[in-house]
């Protein structure tokens, strides 16, 4: 798994600020959401947020990041990925085929995938 990651190292920093920019996108339209479970969802995802962002700049200046923040960022995002990946499952009825519903799941595994990213690659 390790030289897996090793040989796409650049495809996980470039899915990092793809995240970066999707969860900035989600948390910019959760921001008038005015309920305690939704502050507390925008709230984790704030924190998730500003942790990728302190990862990326620790990349840009060459430095090794934490391992607990890596470890912290691989976590929840493994955590959203599966969330997502049941939520798509049980809640997701849709009219798309089987083949659309199935295109749906990859992502979930790369938001997984990438969860692991940052849990292996810096041990």
């Amino acid at each position: 798994m390790i030289k897996f990651y090793t040989a796409t190292k650049y495809l996980w920093i470039i899915s990092r600020i793809i995240l970066i920019i999707f969860y900035g996108l989600t948390l910019s339209e959760r921001l008038s959401e005015t309920e305690i479970p939704d502050l507390i969802v925008n709230l984790l995802i704030t924190i998730v947020l500003i942790s990728m962002i302190s990862i990326s700049l620790f990349e840009f200046i060459k430095k090794k990041p934490h391992y607990s923040l890596t470890f912290f960022v691989g976590i929840i995002n493994i955590c959203i990925g599966v969330l997502m990946s049941y939520l798509l499952l049980t809640i997701g009825d849709t009219n798309y085929s089987i083949l659309a519903q199935i295109g749906f799941q990859l992502l979930p595994i790369w938001i997984i995938l990438y969860g692991f990213f940052e849990i292996i690659y810096y041990r």
